[in-house]
C-alpha cells in the first residue's frame, strides 16, 4: 500500500515538473519572439 502511494506521488511530481518545464519553455519562446519583434521595429525606426 505504501509502495502504491509512493508511485502515485512520484507520478504526480513528475507530471508537475513536466508542466512547469512546458510553462517555462512557452514563456521563454514568447518573450524571445516579442524581443525579436521589438528589435526589428527598433532597427527599422533607426534607419
Amino acid at each position: 500500500m505504501i509502495f502504491i502511494t509512493y508511485v502515485i506521488n512520484l507520478g504526480v511530481s513528475c507530471f508537475t515538473l513536466y508542466n512547469i518545464m512546458i510553462m517555462i519553455y512557452v514563456t521563454t519562446v514568447i518573450s524571445v519572439d516579442l524581443s525579436l519583434k521589438t528589435l526589428k521595429n527598433f532597427n527599422i525606426s533607426i534607419s
